[in-house]
């Protein structure tokens, strides 16, 4: 069921940051749409690094967590690269840069789908209902906080 629930957050943030990158092709700047975009997929990430990750976390998993964290890492980088280029009014580049989002979003979400979420499937009903029940109505990414990666 998080599988199912977590996939649909992917669809979700993908149509935000599509209807983003579709207005940026004809020269328009929904930054209203950016924001929600943005807003989204950042609880995504707090949520994946501060309640599942550490849920699955194993010797099997930790190099795959790790890798999927540096993704993180990348993306959160993305944002703030795309947020300033929006600030600037530079166009042509805010558009790379969320194509380049965009591509970056289409392997690491299959790579979640198709692992961590499977593995986190597989742990006892009891525990995946605790987790889900606990967090799910905490998730908001406080203002300090950043993924792991940037932390250093």
């Amino acid at each position: 069921m998080l599988n199912d629930i977590l996939q649909d957050d992917h669809a979700r943030i993908a149509i935000s940051l599509n209807n983003f990158w579709d207005g940026l092709k004809t020269g328009r700047v929904d930054t209203a749409g950016f924001l929600t975009a943005e807003k989204e997929l950042k609880n995504h990430i707090f949520w994946e690094e501060e309640v599942l990750f550490p849920a699955v976390r194993n010797g099997e998993t930790e190099g795959l967590i790790k890798r999927l964290e540096g993704d993180h890492g990348g993306i959160w980088n993305l944002l703030t690269a795309i947020s300033s280029l929006i600030k600037d009014n530079r166009l042509e580049e805010c558009y790379k840069r969320t194509t380049a989002l965009i591509n970056v979003l289409l392997l690491h979400d299959k790579t979640e789908e198709e692992t961590i979420y499977l593995t986190f499937e597989s742990l006892p009903d009891k525990k995946k209902r605790q987790l889900i029940l606990s967090e799910l109505d905490k998730v908001s990414v406080p203002e300090s906080w950043t993924c792991k990666i940037l932390r250093k």
